[in-house]
């Protein structure tokens, strides 16, 4: 069966995606009580599937994934080549099992007291603590305060002052998470007497609820999208609001907390 969808979103939502509490479909915004699903990373058919599924959703898209039509073909479940393929594919497993299953276990005696050597004298590693510096720019090469600086996988982090400098405590090998509301996050990998300078690029993600129309008719439609006029504006002329209404209210609050 062909099922075919057409995805826009006309008041995107301003809500940080990284202020919101990880979900396994997504996130979670407080803001408004509901599951923002993350499709950035979706096939097409798994975005159809899940909005057939799920029927009205929030969700966060790519640019590219917007405006046009995406399908879903569902497949028959009982194809006669796919219960072959399935059988062959258990006989192969068992007969490997089989024979690795004979094979007799070597037994390895190792000295885990033994500190690790260099040319038989004790290795020093060099992967000691750094202060990391560096300076944030947006794509216009002005400073960026307030964007976020975080080490990968880790509890420490800081952000920006209000000329764009950091400084974090971070180790060779260690990767820094760059993001700021409204931007594409960079990494990147710490290495030993750098300085390090970045340029952030406009995202192209849009997050928020959505319009969904079926072979041209009306499908669902978000309460946190209605449709109030016949005039409908182009993407980048709504990326272009949505960048300023971020920035303006980033340094709102980035005074407010200073003062």
């Amino acid at each position: 069966m062909r099922k075919a969808l057409t995805i826009t979103i006309p008041e995107p939502c301003h809500e940080n995606w990284n202020n919101m509490s990880p979900n396994e479909k997504g996130r979670f915004c407080k803001a408004c009580d509901k599951i923002v699903h993350d499709f950035t990373t979706k096939t097409n058919e798994q975005i159809v599937k899940t909005i057939m599924d799920h029927g009205q959703v929030c969700g966060r898209f790519k640019t590219n994934q917007l405006n046009k039509e995406l399908v879903y073909s569902r497949k028959s479940k009982n194809s006669f080549r796919t219960i072959l393929a399935s059988g062959f594919f258990s006989m192969l497993t068992f007969s490997s099992y089989r024979s690795l299953a004979q094979t007799k276990p070597e037994t390895v005696q190792t000295d885990s007291i033994k500190a690790p050597s260099v040319l038989g004298k004790p290795a020093v590693s060099i992967l000691h603590s750094n202060k990391i510096s560096g300076t944030i720019l947006d794509e216009t090469n002005l400073p960026l305060p307030g964007a976020n600086v975080v080490i990968k996988n880790k509890t420490i982090g800081t952000q920006t002052d209000f000329y764009g400098n950091f400084e974090i405590e971070a180790k060779v090998g260690d990767i820094i998470t760059i993001s700021f509301i409204g931007y594409e996050t960079k990494e990147v990998t710490v290495a030993l007497n750098q300085s390090y300078k970045f340029s952030l690029d406009i995202d192209s993600d849009v997050l928020g609820g959505m319009v969904i129309t079926s072979y041209g008719a009306s499908y669902s439609k978000s309460p946190l999208s209605p449709a109030k006029s016949t005039y409908s504006p182009t993407d980048a002329e709504l990326e272009k609001s949505r960048i300023k209404k971020l920035k303006r209210k980033n340094y709102f609050d980035f005074y407010k907390r200073k003062n």
